[in-house]
């Protein structure tokens, strides 16, 4: 057993039952899914019916061996080791507490029942000393150390991260601030497996924020400052700052936020303009994840006309990979049609953009299909 990954009262509790009460112990074993209800709840197929889960427990517990001991008081216990339970058997809403049971390693976590069973920390779980490894070594090493994680133990990471800095950022130290933040401009975007559906940058955009907020923030700044210039991750620079300095622009109450000067805010700006400006310079269009949210970026922080003069100059390849991007997953139809040559109005000149569409159409040189969509966009632009 791995002391430090799991929590003490909880661990000796258990002890206690597997000599006393050893079927009340198997009991708890068998049963992760029904006790950790409302915790992972989104990935059971089972029911999230309050009811339900309440009588399923009852009957559980009638099928125990347990006659000495009053219902009362097994549901009771239980709800000393699985705090979450209360919603059942109380109508108390503590899922406040989630990210602090997470961090304190409560057998009511789904990250952390099985240690608790196996003596060890299983392999799809990551350890206290393989986290305390990766997140106080330096930027270099942390990312080095983070992508040699299989996919799943990335997003375990990360999301542990997460609930420690809620709970207690305090533990980190300036140079541990620097690091992370360094660490998630590089590899923001290349948490889990590509096929993931969530989208894990806004849980890394949430650390970089929950970590900087309560710093002084002259010393916020500069580690912000400093991540974004040593980066060369273009697509997780943008998708980061836009979030972190957008949220300071809106007209709504600011807890979440690092709370920069806008002297600050103009100077990130610039930098990130400037990189990207520098990137296209020496690369292809094609080689960002998202070139069209990268152009809006160079747009909205930088200078219109400087992203309308790039565009007279990008490829024709590169102006039929936009068009695609923009009615992808939609119909040929007018409106979508419509909708996207309005979007590009944003970054090119009318003009700019009948001379793209003319030049491929007579060039002849491209497949069938582009053609036609480059020849559908060509007909409703002279409509």
């Amino acid at each position: 057993m791995v002391r430090d990954d799991v929590y003490n009262v909880d661990y000796y509790a258990l002890k206690a039952l597997q000599v006393f009460l050893p079927e009340f112990y198997h009991f708890i074993k068998k049963n992760k899914d029904l006790l950790l209800y409302d915790y992972q709840y989104s990935i059971n197929s089972r029911s999230n019916d309050k009811e339900i889960i309440k009588k399923e427990l009852a009957e559980a517990i009638n099928n125990l061996n347990l006659s000495d001991i009053p219902i009362q008081n097994v549901e009771s216990f239980l709800q000393v080791l699985f705090p979450n339970l209360k919603r059942i058997y109380t109508n108390v809403d503590n899922r406040d507490y989630m990210s602090e049971w997470r961090v304190n390693k409560r057998l009511c976590t789904g990250n952390n029942f099985d240690t608790y069973f196996k003596y060890a920390v299983p392999s799809w779980e990551i350890s206290k000393e393989e986290f305390d490894q990766i997140v106080y070594s330096e930027t270099n090493e942390m990312i080095k150390r983070i992508l040699t994680l299989p996919p799943n133990l990335q997003i375990k990471f990360i999301s542990h991260l997460d609930s420690i800095i809620r709970n207690e950022h305090y533990i980190f130290h300036e140079n541990n601030k620097k690091s992370i933040t360094g660490t998630m401009y590089c590899i923001g975007n290349k948490i889990g497996d590509e096929t993931d559906v969530y989208p894990y940058i806004i849980i890394v955009e949430r650390i970089i924020v929950n970590l900087l907020k309560t710093m002084d923030v002259e010393k916020a700044f500069v580690i912000l400052k400093n991540a974004i210039t040593k980066s060369n991750n273009l697509d997780t620079i943008c998708e980061l700052s836009c979030g972190i300095l957008h949220d300071l622009e809106k007209d709504e109450p600011k807890e979440d936020i690092i709370n920069l000067k806008k002297s600050h805010v103009d100077e990130l700006k610039l930098i990130i303009t400037k990189k990207i400006k520098n990137f296209l310079i020496s690369n292809d269009l094609s080689e960002l994840k998202m070139p069209l949210f990268i152009l809006q970026v160079w747009k909205n922080f930088g200078n219109e006309k400087e992203v309308k003069e790039y565009m007279e100059t990008i490829s024709e390849s590169n102006f039929i990979m936009l068009i695609k991007i923009l009615i992808k997953n939609k119909g040929l139809d007018e409106i979508s049609i419509s909708e996207a040559i309005d979007f590009l109005k944003e970054f090119m000149d009318i003009k700019t953009l009948e001379n793209k569409l003319d030049n491929i159409i007579s060039s002849k040189q491209f497949e069938k299909e582009n053609l036609e969509l480059v020849e559908s966009f060509n007909s409703i632009l002279k409509t």
